[in-house]
């Protein structure tokens, strides 16, 4: 009996394979985004690629900016998971920011072919994950006294966001110096909260 398969081994086979599946869509996009820009790639030149045929693309992306966005959405995640405080963070909110911040640029950098091809209003810049924990840092910069009162924390949390990831996108799209990227972010952090900081 022990060596029969069970009902819960074959989803998670399935599982396992449809996530598969999507790491081969994803790894062939990006392989191709290399090559060429996002607007002359093909859905043909991704299932080729992805050795797999065109309607599993369709049942998975639906498009190929349905596979863009997916792409986006697990990097942002990704980010949003690295950038999570330790329990026992000591910093003020402005480190806290900056170096959350930094690790945007660094995500960015590593990828700076992907993130030619995405436009500030694909990004949808009210992703949760990032939103929450940029808010919580707010939050907790109120509670201590660093940050004013007068601004929602989710109000500031989607203002930074936004101008730190149009910082990027201009960076990536090669409309800031290549070398400046970090140097520019935290410049904008520090106007930003040059305007909220309680001194």
């Amino acid at each position: 009996m022990d060596n029969q398969l069970k009902i819960d081994d074959f989803d998670n086979i399935r599982g396992l394979k449809k996530e598969r599946t999507m790491l081969e869509l994803e790894h062939a996009l990006l392989n191709t985004l290399r090559e060429k820009p996002f607007s002359e790639i093909k859905i043909n030149d991704i299932i080729r690629r992805a050795l797999i045929s065109k309607q599993t693309f369709y049942n998975f992306c639906g498009s190929l900016n349905g596979l863009l966005d997916r792409i986006v959405d697990r990097r942002l995640k990704r980010w949003a998971v690295n950038t999570i405080d330790p329990q026992n963070w000591t910093g003020n909110c402005r480190e806290r920011l900056r170096f959350t911040y930094v690790t945007l640029g660094k995500e960015i950098k590593q990828e700076k072919h992907l993130w030619q091809n995405v436009s500030i209003s694909e990004l949808s810049i009210s992703r949760k994950e990032v939103l929450t924990n940029i808010t919580k840092i707010f939050q907790e910069g109120q509670k201590a006294g660093q940050i004013t009162k007068d601004f929602p924390a989710k109000a500031l949390a989607w203002q930074l966001n936004t101008i730190q990831l149009a910082l990027c996108l201009d960076w990536a799209n090669d409309r800031i110096s290549s070398n400046s990227l970090l140097l520019r972010q935290r410049q904008a952090l520090d106007i930003f909260l040059g305007g909220i900081e309680i001194n």
